[in-house]
């Protein structure tokens, strides 16, 4: 048998490797973003032709974390897809080895799914029940799962198992390890829910107690934290908690396409600090609109643009000078998800409508999503939009 050292040079081959490795580090050296979506969408392409399934996983596995991170959660349904096929047909021990990565990904999955009003019932039924196969087979708690499925049947309008799942997900204890959402991510969730079911001060405290849990933070921490606690922190008069806050978070979202994700927690910020006397926060609010709406068109989820323009469109409908004329130029006809209308200097109050009308046919489209049995968006939105508490 020949040495590797007799083997003749492949200078082409050679020159593939060294290409593979320079597009692999610059991957691994992009910010999130388009420029690594990229290179990873390059890379997984490269794989298919190495007959490695190890690679081709690991790859897509970057790929999907490129999408989850980077603006495009949208995209990650198909790399996830690919990724799971290739892990179901790995033996037990490299399952074991991957499964911890596969689960992150599996949560951000059933977000992208849900946040898709195309996703029939069928299939967000069919892939929780994957997801907590997955979870019986490969973690030592429940909890993520409980988490997921509590989201799965409030997006379906079914308010016991969602309450019932919320309460499995409170009880069950938490796994240490990839498999669970760090312990800030966790309390996040929890302050929205009990924000939702009208639990403010039990959101605060939950809140500021996770927030004193430092050593707890991972790399989206505290900002998060911070957004998640503006709302509960006015209603509940904490007003000087919340605009500190708020300073801290705002600027890592200026600009930004992955920023748009934030964008309806700042127009709620804005709005409520107005509504309670705070009347320059409405015109720093309307600022913010103006110079912020060229990223609408980046928005990466149907709903991440219905939450962005019901939030704008609770603060300019409480701007205290409709008639006030913006100057701006915008193509709706341009925006992802939903065609819309141009804007070009419209007054607050026609802008206003604008965002309603958004909404209006963003929630339609929820409620039609296939085999849906009990409707339920366009109702939540124009509660929203029309009856909104002020604070006091």
């Amino acid at each position: 048998m020949e040495s590797p050292e007799s083997f003749p040079y492949d200078r082409e081959s050679d020159e593939l490797e060294t290409s593979f490795v320079e597009l692999l580090m610059r991957a691994r050296n992009a910010d999130y973003g388009e420029e690594q979506i990229l290179s990873w969408e390059e890379l997984v392409g490269k794989t298919r032709y190495m007959n490695d399934d190890e690679l081709l996983l690991d790859a897509l596995v970057e790929l999907g974390d490129a999408y989850t991170y980077g603006g495009e959660l949208c995209q990650l349904p198909t790399s996830f897809q690919e990724a799971r096929v290739i892990f179901e047909t790995l033996d037990l021990d490299q399952q074991a080895d991957w499964a911890p990565y596969l689960g992150k990904q599996y949560k951000y999955y059933l977000t992208a799914l849900l946040d898709h009003p195309d996703t029939p019932v069928a299939i967000l039924h069919r892939e929780l029940a994957e997801l907590r196969d997955f979870w019986s087979a490969h973690a030592s708690s429940m909890k993520e799962y409980y988490l997921r499925a509590y989201y799965v049947f409030r997006e379906l309008g079914d308010d016991p198992a969602a309450r019932e799942a919320f309460s499995l997900w409170l009880a069950e204890p938490r796994e240490e390890g990839s498999f669970s959402e760090c312990p800030s991510c966790s309390a996040i969730h929890h302050i929205k829910a009990l924000y939702a079911m009208g639990d403010t001060f039990d959101a605060v405290s939950v809140g500021e107690q996770a927030l004193s849990q430092t050593e707890d933070f991972c790399s989206a921490q505290p900002e998060n934290l911070y957004l998640s606690m503006l709302e509960p922190w006015i209603y509940a008069g904490e007003v000087k908690k919340a605009r500190r806050a708020h300073r801290k978070t705002l600027r890592r979202d200026l600009h930004s396409r992955i920023g748009t994700e934030f964008y309806s927690q700042h127009f709620m910020y804005y709005a409520l600090m107005g509504m309670r006397g705070y009347k320059f926060q409405y015109h720093i609010g309307v600022m913010f609109f103006v110079s912020q709406l060229p990223y609408w068109l980046e928005m990466e989820s149907p709903r991440i643009l219905m939450d962005s323009a019901v939030a704008a469109a609770i603060l300019l409908r409480h701007y205290p000078r409709p008639s006030r004329r913006l100057r701006l130029k915008f193509s709706g006809s341009s925006l992802p998800w939903i065609i819309s209308t141009d804007l070009e200097n419209p007054t607050v109050a026609e802008a206003a409508q604008w965002c309603v009308d958004i909404v209006e046919k963003l929630a339609h489209r929820f409620d039609s999503r296939p085999g849906l049995a009990h409707p339920h968006t366009v109702v939540d939105m124009r509660r929203r939009i029309f009856d909104t508490e002020i604070p006091s």
